[in-house]
């Protein structure tokens, strides 16, 4: 007796030993959890998910000399009034193996590693649950049905309020097999102990890996009555699993207990309550399936796509690889952004960072450019950013400064008589573009002439004339003569605005009526009249010739969106068009110069064949960027033309349609939900490597650096330097538009009483 004492009192020592350092041993898994957060793929399947809960039998094999059967992997769905979040924890050592089984498993899933201070929670109500059967199968058919309801009864939440859902996952030792016996809680539950039954059942228990589980479910919330009612909500939708002789009780824990275990998350020490195949763990792992969507539930992240080995880190740096545990620069070689940038990004992707960065890395390695900014926020951050030793070659060109307007004459050709018809062209091309709906073949006429005639010779004052001179020229009879008159005058010019002038002024009026009505639309506008009725102004030629870089934002919010499109597009050309006397230079004594156009389809309009366009300026080692925010800004012909001939193709989060259109240039790698689903300065890059395009990656922008001086004050400055002042610039109106004494515009209604000849 005493003996067998012994031995009882030596057997509850080993036991409570043996406890203690199981608990001991689980304490150290849980210590060693490294958290992840999940970004889910909308279209996620039941197949995918159990995909994943199959690998992790051979992910939860314990350490050598472990005293833990298992070391689990722990699912957690968090939810409050903000949203709904799911985090993956995975012991320390063990996270490769397991990550690595998410993202075969479930296609375009994103794994963030989280801090490891976890900030604490209290909940005032908690429970733990369990199976009445081990070896009983749940209707996985209605798995998705499971899932889906259950992340449904996570909302809506009040304010303050919290839920946690908490599995510990493991998978079942081979050696060991679900009982085969009669279950004595089957039996409670009213089954009849039926050998053929249970050989049935475990067959179908089977089919799929087995796991063995703990779930608890803790909540907090304006009172504890609505804490436990949100529990009551999820236990039910879990219950859709239920099958004869397989369901869902409460634990007989304490609550208290319960929030304790799930603060801590302990590991089961005695048995394990629940037993799922794989199958049916899906309905419980509470994934969002077959595209559900769900208050507070964020789904449709894009998947992360490595970088190639041969992609460059040195260049112009547009951002850097997002893919988990790979961090390196992602960049363009300069003698690739010769083969042209497209970026594609509505406002707040990150385009106008990437923009940024983009130029100020060009112009940080010495290079001539413009950059045209239809708003001026990216100016501001090019400014805000310039460095100190190219400050000397720096022109802003600003629309909406009325004070001190820096000029640009598009008329202002120093070259021969082939350039300067080249330039009325130019011109002539831009109008029609901007008028396309209302422009005639009269109007076309009227101002091709005028505008051929002006380019020819100087002004009464010796200066270049101006686009505001051409309304002076057809309603001020003086102007005409002298126009028509000049020695350097092309004798078809001459006849051309005699016969003008022979016609009555209705006839005149009648003819000029819809140039003047298109024309005054922008001469009158006071920030037009000042930049472009300045004979002299901003050299174009000097970015190619003495690697000039001219910053120009439009400010269409000053100024108005026709009189920006306007300027821009007349500025584009004019570049254009000094580009294209690179030509005569020898191919490698030509500076590599860059281009940045944002919302390019308002003002890109220098030529009818933009493929034509692109590939000249690649000859001419001119590397234009091109961005705007939607795919349907610009015509089908434009957009297929841009996107087959720019090499660099940067997408950033697009809506739907844009993400149908521009899907096929990233497929098979990615889809269009991939790029629906890219996060704020987020993008999916094909980059030109060598002359050839590389398959995507993903990546994020980099954040702009520190701003270094003041862009207001240095807009000011350079004003002052390149601008003139406004009362100049009206008197040199003047000086142009009046070329005799005693001469004035004809006015409406008014007959000239020498029949229109002067």
């Amino acid at each position: 007796m005493i003996l067998f004492a012994v031995l009882l009192c030596g057997c509850a020592v080993l036991f409570v030993v043996v406890l203690g350092a199981q608990a001991w041993e689980a304490d150290r898994w849980s210590r060693s959890l490294v958290r992840y957060r999940l970004g889910l793929p909308r279209n996620l399947t039941a197949r995918d998910v159990a995909a994943w809960l199959s690998q992790i039998g051979a992910h939860t094999v314990p350490p050598r000399f472990s005293l833990l059967q298992t070391w689990p992997v722990a699912v957690e769905i968090e939810a409050s009034s903000k949203g709904i979040t799911h985090t993956v924890l995975v012991p320390e050592g063990r996270h490769a193996a397991v990550l690595a089984s998410l993202r075969a498993s479930l296609p375009g899933v994103r794994v963030d590693v989280l801090p490891g201070d976890e900030p604490a929670a209290v909940y005032q109500a908690g429970v733990e649950l369990r199976l009445t059967s081990h070896t009983a199968p749940l209707g996985d058919d209605r798995a998705v049905t499971a899932a889906n309801g259950a992340l449904a009864a996570l909302q809506p939440l009040p304010s303050g309020s919290a839920v946690r859902v908490q599995w510990l996952f493991a998978g079942v030792r081979a050696s060991k097999s679900v009982g085969t016996g009669t279950d004595a809680l089957r039996l409670f539950a009213g089954a009849t102990p039926d050998d053929h039954n249970l050989l049935r059942d475990q067959r179908q228990k089977q089919r799929a890996p087995l796991l063995v589980a703990t779930g608890r479910i803790a909540a907090s919330g304006p009172s504890k009555a609505h804490a436990f009612g949100v529990i009551h909500r999820i236990v039910g939708a879990l219950r859709v699993l239920e099958a004869p002789g397989a369901h869902f009780l409460w634990r007989i824990v304490p609550s208290w207990l319960v929030r304790q275990r799930i603060a801590t998350r302990q590991v089961p020490l005695l048995a394990w309550p629940l037993t799922f195949n794989a199958l049916e763990a899906v309905g419980a792992a509470m994934f969002p399936l077959d595209g559900v969507a769900l208050p507070g539930l964020r789904s449709g992240t894009s998947r992360r796509i490595p970088p190639s080995p041969d992609l460059p880190r040195t260049g112009v740096v547009i951002g850097e690889t997002n893919y988990p545990g790979i961090t390196q620069p992602l960049a363009i070689r300069p003698r690739d952004r010769t083969m042209h940038t497209y970026v594609l990004g509505p406002t707040g992707t990150g385009k106008s960072t990437l923009l940024a960065n983009m130029a100020l890395s060009e112009i940080n390695a010495g290079y001539g450019g413009i950059v045209v900014d239809p708003k001026s926020d990216l100016i501001t951050s090019i400014l805000e950013r310039f460095p100190e030793h190219r400050l000397k070659d720096l022109i802003v060109l600003d629309p909406s400064d009325l004070n001190y307007p820096t000029g640009f004459n598009p008329l202002a050709i120093g070259g021969g008589e082939h350039e300067r018809e080249l330039a009325a062209e130019t011109i002539a091309h831009v109008l029609k573009d901007i008028f396309r709906e209302n422009w005639g073949p009269r109007t076309d006429d009227i101002l091709r002439a005028a505008l051929l005639s002006l380019v020819r010779i100087p002004a009464p004052n010796g200066e270049p004339f101006a686009m505001t001179e051409i309304p002076e020229l057809l309603t001020n009879v003086g102007l005409r003569h002298y126009v028509a008159n000049h020695p350097k005058q092309h004798d078809r010019w001459r006849d051309y605005w005699r016969e003008y002038d022979q016609r009555s002024e209705a006839e005149q009026l009648n003819m000029v009526g819809p140039v003047l009505n298109k024309l005054r639309a922008f001469t009158h506008r006071t920030s037009l009249r000042l930049i472009l009725g300045q004979a002299r102004g901003v050299d174009l030629n000097e970015i190619f010739t003495k690697g000039k870089i001219v910053l120009v934002p439009l400010s269409d919010g000053l100024i108005g969106t026709e009189a920006a499109s306007l300027v821009g597009s007349l500025l584009v050309g004019s570049v254009w068009r000094a580009a294209l006397r690179r030509t005569a230079v020898p191919s490698e004594q030509r500076r590599k110069t860059f281009g940045v156009f944002d919302e390019f389809q308002n003002i890109v309009r220098m030529s009818n064949d933009v493929t034509d366009m692109l590939g000249m300026a690649r000859a001419l080692n001119f590397g234009l960027t091109l961005a705007h925010q939607y795919a349907k800004q610009v015509p089908e012909a434009v957009r297929a033309a841009v996107l087959g001939t720019a090499r660099t193709q940067i997408f950033f989060q697009t809506e739907y349609e844009d993400a149908q259109l521009v899907a096929k240039r990233v497929a098979p790698v990615l889809i269009a939900d991939d790029l629906m689903g890219l996060g704020a300065y987020e993008m999916a890059a094909r980059l030109c490597v060598d002359g050839q395009t590389r398959p995507p990656v993903t990546g994020r922008t980099l954040p702009l650096s520190a701003a270094i001086r003041d862009a207001v004050a240095l807009r000011r400055n350079l004003a002052g330097i390149h601008g003139v002042a406004r009362a100049e610039v009206e008197a040199g109106l003047l000086a142009r538009a009046h070329a005799t004494r005693g001469t004035r515009p004809i006015r409406l209604g008014e007959i000239p009483t020498n029949g229109g000849i002067v």
